[in-house]
């Protein structure tokens, strides 16, 4: 495959991934508004995607799409695309590509599942492990490293956010003045609603431990619920509005950023 061939692959990839986020953005709104919807998370998203007219038609992009973005991951995880290095520090950054690689190949593979009717819920099985793990203390130290995981991406998110990392490898000389503001706006909202629903899961990973009570973990879905119950409509907007955003800043990422390749 050459090199152009690749760098559309990916870039369409990257689209791909931001699609999921728009539409759980949109769903958790329309849920919020009282107008239909879901409250639910990525593979969730992907589910009610395929129960609608022409669904299964977008779901097999999509998921051809992450399969561009998990080609590209761990792509540049083994070659050092991004020439990284190999201190502590370009290693780390390395596994963070492959770890996305990975995490988006289950995504991509769980919409497989959906798409020919051999999966609908995801969460339910997460629940049964972790309640699992829960029965005894090894188990209850491998949720806790989980939960720790999970700490550090919210961190790694609104640092992301803040620290304008997001527009990293970004070629802000084709930028116009406009198409800059839009992108820092969406870049610094989209990771700051993915941080605090990270860290939602990652308190709700805590909670269990603490009542060794699988059903206080599930996903972005209890994540979401919780944040509404406890900070109100008007916060879950803001924050599915920065999912929303967060694709808007994807499409942005795929025409500017850098050769990928």
């Amino acid at each position: 495959m050459s090199n152009q061939k690749k760098e559309i692959f990916a870039r369409f990839g990257i689209v791909s991934k931001g699609f999921v986020y728009i539409l759980m953005g949109l769903l958790i709104t329309l849920t919020t508004l009282n107008m239909g919807g879901k409250t639910t998370g990525r593979s969730g998203a992907l589910v009610y995607l395929s129960n609608e007219e022409y669904g299964k038609y977008l779901l097999t992009i999509i998921i051809a799409g992450l399969t561009g973005y998990v080609f590209w991951r761990i792509y540049q995880s083994i070659s050092d695309l991004d020439n990284d290095g190999r201190d502590w520090q370009g290693i780390f950054n390395r596994l963070g590509y492959l770890g996305s690689g990975l995490f988006y190949a289950f995504l991509a593979l769980t919409g497989s599942k959906i798409l020919l009717g051999l999966s609908s819920n995801s969460t339910g099985i997460k629940k049964e492990i972790i309640g699992s793990l829960l029965e005894s203390t090894l188990g209850q130290m491998i949720v806790a490293i989980i939960g720790i995981v999970l700490v550090g991406r919210a961190i790694f998110q609104l640092y992301f956010a803040y620290s304008g990392m997001y527009k990293k490898r970004l070629d802000e000389s084709e930028l116009e003045n406009k198409t800059r503001s839009v992108l820092i706006a969406a870049g610094i909202v989209g990771y700051t609603s993915r941080g605090l629903v990270i860290g939602s899961i990652a308190f709700l990973t805590f909670k269990s431990i603490y009542t060794l009570n699988a059903s206080n973990i599930g996903g972005t879905e209890d994540a979401i619920s919780m944040l509404q119950d406890n900070f109100g409509s008007i916060v879950l907007i803001g924050i599915s509005a920065g999912l929303m955003l967060y694709w808007l800043f994807m499409i942005l990422k795929a025409k500017y950023r850098k050769a990928l390749f």
